[in-house]
């Protein structure tokens, strides 16, 4: 079911830092301690991305890894877009980890 501009705004609200950009995409940048560990970040994140049949972009500068979510080849946003938010987010290790 395709979300509402409101939904939209809802559920993007229900994310930590996550922003809509001005290509209207989702995106988040994490910021880790050492390249390795935003490596390790990416790779997880793929996987999530693999299993759920999607392809966002998803990049590594450093030690940021960017993660660009977009609703295209579907007919708008829908909660599964936001589930694999949800999904990397939790990806995201505690900063106390560091």
């Amino acid at each position: 079911m395709t979300l509402t501009p409101t939904q939209i705004q809802e559920r993007l609200s229900t994310l930590l830092n996550w922003e809509m950009n001005d290509e209207g995409e989702i995106q988040k940048t994490f910021s880790f301690q050492s390249f390795q560990d935003g490596l390790h970040f990416l790779n997880e994140a793929a996987g999530e991305v693999d299993r759920r049949g999607y392809s966002p972009a998803l990049s590594i500068s450093g030690e940021k890894v960017r993660v660009q979510i977009n609703s295209q080849g579907e007919e708008g946003w829908t909660e599964n877009h936001f589930g694999l938010a949800h999904a990397i987010e939790r990806l995201y290790p505690d900063i106390s980890d560091f």
